[in-house]
C-alpha cells in the first residue's frame, strides 16, 4: 500500500520536526498537568474527536492562514513517532502539510493503515497527538484517554485564537472534567485532577461562548 506523501519518511526532517514540537509543548507531561511550553497560555477546550475532523482541519488551517504561517504538523506524542512508529513501518508517525493541504487528503492520511496492521492508523492508535508550526506560536493537545483536546497560544497569535472562538463552542472547565470522568472508575474524577487541570487550564473559561 502507498505511502501517503504527508508522512515524513527521512530523519533530519524528523528530526527537524521533533525540535518543532519540542518548542511549544513538554513531551513528558501529560494531563492534568500543564503540558505547553511558557507563553502558550491562552486556550480553548475541545472534544478529542472533534481533532480529527475534516471541519476542524480547515478552521485550522484559515486561522493559521491569518498569521501568515503556511506550513502545519500534526505529529504522534502517544505511541512514540520514531521508537514505535518508524520501528515497526519505516516511517514516521508525524505529518507535514500546508494551509493549502485538502482537508480530505489529510483525513486519509490519517485513517492510512500500515500494511498488515490496520490497528495502527494514526486514527486509532494515537493516545496524544500534537498539532503545531515552525513558528512556536500555537499548539493542540489531542488526549484520546481523557477524550478532550486543548488549543493553546501565544499573545501574539490571538488572530488564531478570536478566528477558532468565533466557529467553535470551547468546554468549560466542568464540561471538560465530564468528558473526562469517562476515563476514571465509577467516573469519578480524583479532587487532586480537578484541582490541576483547573488551575492550569482556567484561562479557557474566557474562550467560552
Amino acid at each position: 500500500m502507498t505511502v501517503p506523501k504527508l508522512f515524513v519518511t527521512l530523519r533530519s526532517e524528523y528530526e527537524d520536526s521533533k525540535s518543532q514540537c519540542d518548542a511549544v509543548i513538554e513531551r513528558s507531561r501529560r494531563l492534568p498537568q500543564h503540558v505547553f511550553q511558557p507563553r502558550l497560555d491562552h486556550f480553548l477546550l475541545l472534544d478529542f474527536d472533534r481533532i480529527l475532523s475534516a471541519d476542524f482541519i480547515r478552521l485550522l488551517q484559515s486561522g493559521v492562514r491569518e498569521l501568515d504561517e503556511v506550513e502545519i504538523k500534526l505529529s504522534l506524542i502517544e505511541p512514540d513517532p520514531a521508537e514505535y512508529f518508524y520501528s515497526n513501518f519505516g516511517i514516521y508517525g508525524t505529518l507535514d502539510f500546508t494551509v493549502a493541504t485538502s482537508a480530505e487528503e489529510l483525513i486519509d492520511a490519517i485513517a492510512w493503515e500500515p500494511q498488515d496492521s490496520p490497528a495502527d492508523a494514526l486514527l486509532y492508535n494515537s493516545a496524544i497527538l500534537c498539532a503545531y508550526s515552525p513558528s512556536a506560536r500555537w499548539a493542540v493537545w489531542a488526549d484520546r484517554e481523557h477524550e478532550i483536546a486543548v488549543v493553546a497560544w501565544r499573545p501574539e497569535a490571538s488572530r488564531l485564537g478570536a478566528h477558532l472562538r468565533e466557529h467553535l463552542i470551547g468546554l468549560s472547565i466542568d464540561e471538560a472534567l465530564d468528558r473526562v470522568a469517562m476515563a476514571f472508575p465509577s467516573q469519578i474524577v480524583p479532587t487532586e485532577f480537578i484541582a490541576s487541570f483547573s488551575q492550569n487550564y482556567s484561562a479557557s473559561e474566557t474562550n467560552v461562548t
